[in-house]
């Protein structure tokens, strides 16, 4: 359910001095579900103030489906309205794409530098959003294996599970750039899009071949980017590579239990979990990417702020093509 959304002027705004900046929303997006967006009207001029609970403490918009608690980060597109520490990104076009703590649908939230990039111009606000969380996400699993993005890759086959979905959809199009020859598996539905984004081969995960995993070429591995749920290591391995490696994007019990019995028996296919670090350096270059127009956010459907529990309720449902955003 939606907490209550109470008015506040500017001078209500708050001055938490051990944050950096305070942000001016434009959309937002959970971390893990449910990914959303929130995009103001061109004529709405109120002021909310953004916290990461449902306390009554005036004035307060606590804002996102709960479950007693809410989702622990958002991202965020935000104009940077005052200066906290000695970055201001106001005053030379575009705003900022931020990771944040709390506060997704609000229209201001206090928001850290050092997870803060510049947002040019030609970086929509839908793709500002998605960036943060989703788009960073994904190229943690690469960082995971190593792949720098400078030319210096070596290894040659990619699967990218899951690849329509929010963190998917721009793991596809990183495997791109990095030279990769891109195998990705998704819905019967989404097979085009997903060729679109540059993979090379596309399996129907519901299909004996997409369930296996089997590359149409016959190729094995180097790299997994799991970003589905529930595939054993009996279905990977056979696929792997040599030496190759599997990371789990949002990985079970069992899927660290088994990276931890790899890593013990010193096997040369290993699986492990993606290791997320957020810093303002990958949030650059991923916004420079998305400035060249190298890497484009999907947007699955849209939901005014009226019906934003609706949107959460579809992300919970799955299948969601890229990202959902609540306009508001």
């Amino acid at each position: 359910m939606l907490g209550q959304v109470s008015n506040c002027s500017d001078g209500d705004l708050p001055r938490d001095t051990a944050s950096p900046c305070l942000m001016n929303h434009h959309p937002t997006t959970s971390h893990g579900p449910p990914f959303t967006y929130r995009l103001p009207a061109a004529d709405d001029f109120r002021r909310f103030l953004g916290v990461a609970s449902t306390d009554k403490a005036p004035p307060i918009a606590a804002a996102a489906a709960t479950w007693g608690r809410l989702p622990p980060l958002f991202s965020a597109a935000a104009m940077a309205t005052e200066l906290m520490r000695a970055v201001q990104y106001d005053g030379y076009g575009g705003g900022a794409a931020a990771l944040k703590n709390g506060g997704g649908l609000a229209e201001y939230a206090v928001g850290d530098v050092k997870l803060s990039a510049h947002r040019p111009p030609e970086v929509s606000a839908a793709e500002g959003a998605g960036i943060p969380t989703a788009g960073l996400t994904a190229l943690y699993g690469f960082n995971s294996v190593g792949i720098k993005f400078d030319g210096t890759d070596k290894l040659a086959n990619i699967l990218i599970t899951a690849a329509s979905g929010g963190i998917g959809h721009y793991a596809v199009q990183l495997a791109k750039l990095a030279g990769f020859h891109v195998t990705a598996t998704c819905g019967a539905r989404n097979l085009e899009l997903v060729k679109s984004l540059g993979a090379e081969e596309v399996l129907d995960y519901k299909t004996p071949e997409g369930a296996g995993l089997k590359s149409p070429s016959g190729r094995k591995y180097d790299v997994v980017i799991n970003c589905a749920k529930g595939i054993p290591w009996s279905v990977l391995k056979p696929n792997l590579s040599s030496r190759g490696k599997v990371v789990d994007i949002a990985p079970t019990a069992w899927d660290a239990m088994t990276a931890a019995v790899l890593k013990t028996t010193f096997s040369k296919k290993r699986r492990f979990p993606a290791i997320l670090a957020p810093n303002q350096k990958n949030l650059e270059f991923m916004v420079g990417l998305a400035q060249e127009g190298k890497l484009r956010t999907v947007v699955d459907s849209r939901f005014p702020l009226d019906k934003a529990e609706d949107a959460f309720s579809k992300i919970m449902e799955g299948h969601a093509t890229g990202k959902i955003i609540v306009e508001m």
